[in-house]
């Protein structure tokens, strides 16, 4: 069964539409693809490319869209216009396209006759396929070497406002951020967009600032993602959230700090990701940060335990994950961390029967009665 962070608003936000009003050549659009735009898929593994607005001059007869699939012709829309009082046209045409790996283009044309026609505008690379958000500090950066590997089938969305390939804008996806997409390509076949929030050296409570009158606040860490996210138009289809985060108050005076506003930073994103179906929380490694404090253990013991407060939380330890330093992995260790992310995932969202978790300690108890053998039970699928 599908889980979700508040499923009450489900049926809400996914009525939402979100249009972006712009005018090309004589016509006002207000849904047009972007280049390189990733489309979430739907239950059928489909999306709806939607392009609609009106049409300025009256000199035109109809207006159409011609479809492409890896640069072949494979689809045709038309829609006579219709001129009232203010000689504009309004159109609605729309158009399913796949979740694989394959692309799309579009051409829009007005014309006047058949044999008279203006390209008006084409859009390029356009895919379906799923959405994830990164969220946390340096590690959930994962930038510690500059890594050149690129996908056309890794996209994302970020601060200037259009689609690229993950990695080539601002803000990156990081290392372990774009293996996961590249892994999730090549098992099922899928595109993704993943989006990263990430914040080096910031504190929890620098991520739970969220203006209480606009969420999605740009000058907030917490509003910049929601607003990335809101402006892609891929909140209603969001399949998970990684978080990586409590290096800083593992290191503070008050570790116990981490635990109830992480609890905060939850209910926050039931309300403002109400779709979401997993959020996979980190547990921290083994600290390089100081001197060994228990304190620091008891909050590594609550990341491990979240499952049990938060049901939609699947903890994860990166801790086997090679070249760990103290601090942070270099690039072998950031590309395993994102192997064994996808490993998690193909259970939760990709219909893999096996589950793969990081090892949960259950019990642990002397098992002979002269007590030189203990037993340790984990989950009942490890």
């Amino acid at each position: 069964m599908k889980l979700t962070l508040y499923s009450s608003l489900i049926i809400f936000i996914l009525g939402i539409s979100i249009s972006f009003a712009q005018e090309i050549n004589q016509v006002n659009f207000n849904h047009l693809p972007q280049n390189k735009q990733l489309y979430g898929r739907d239950s059928d593994n489909h999306s709806n490319v939607i392009f609609d607005g009106s049409v300025q001059k009256s000199e035109y007869s109809y207006i159409s869209v011609i479809k492409y699939r890896n640069k072949q012709r494979t689809g045709y829309l038309k829609q006579n216009l219709t001129y009232g009082n203010s000689k504009t046209a309004s159109f609605n045409l729309s158009t399913k396209i796949k979740a694989e790996l394959a692309s799309y283009d579009f051409d829009v044309y007005l014309c006047k006759s058949k044999n008279d026609s203006s390209l008006i505008v084409s859009r390029k690379d356009i895919v379906s396929g799923d959405f994830y958000v990164i969220y946390g500090q340096s590690n959930a950066v994962a930038w510690e070497v500059d890594y050149t590997y690129r996908n056309d089938f890794c996209r994302t969305y970020g601060a200037t406002g259009v689609w690229a390939l993950s990695n080539s804008q601002s803000p990156r996806v990081g290392i372990f951020g774009i293996e996961f997409q590249r892994q999730i390509a090549e098992r099922h076949q899928i595109p993704t967009c993943v989006i990263n929030g990430a914040i080096a050296g910031a504190p929890i409570s620098h991520f739970i600032n969220r203006n209480p009158s606009n969420h999605a606040d740009p000058t907030t860490a917490y509003g910049s993602l929601l607003s990335y996210a809101k402006k892609s138009q891929l909140l209603p289809y969001i399949k998970g959230m990684f978080y990586w985060q409590g290096e800083t108050e593992a290191s503070s005076n008050d570790p116990a700090a981490w635990a109830p506003q992480f609890d905060q930073l939850m209910a926050f994103w039931k309300e403002d990701y109400p779709n979401t179906e997993k959020v996979y929380a980190f547990q921290l490694p083994l600290f390089g940060g100081g001197a060994y404090d228990d304190r620091i253990g008891s909050l590594r013991e609550e990341q491990r335990l979240l499952d049990q407060k938060h049901p939609i939380v699947q903890p994860y330890g990166p801790l086997g994950a090679p070249g760990w330093n103290g601090f942070h992995y270099g690039l072998e260790g950031y590309l395993k961390v994102g192997q064994e992310l996808a490993d998690m995932v193909d259970h939760y969202h990709y219909g893999k029967k096996e589950k793969i978790t990081s090892p949960s300690l259950q019990n642990a108890y002397y098992s002979t009665p002269a007590h030189d053998e203990v037993t340790l039970t984990f989950e009942d699928y490890q």
